[in-house]
């Protein structure tokens, strides 16, 4: 499991609401954008690895267009 802790991203997840598959994917590009994608794979997140930011639990995927 990785855990994201980055003031920026604590904001921004507390404005968004993640209710939808459109939300998500905004944050996707949003995560993907501020090299968040790059820093967890070059940190050695792999297919299926759990990436943890606040309370927020996702599935990191390879070449998808969300997580």
């Amino acid at each position: 499991m990785f855990v994201v802790e980055s003031a920026k991203i604590d904001r921004m997840m507390k404005r968004m609401q993640l209710n939808s598959h459109e939300a998500i994917l905004k944050l996707a590009r949003t995560l993907r954008y501020m090299g968040v994608d790059a820093e967890l794979r070059k940190r050695g997140a792999v297919e299926g690895t759990i990436v943890r930011i606040g309370d927020f639990e996702f599935e990191f995927v390879e070449g998808s267009s969300y997580y």
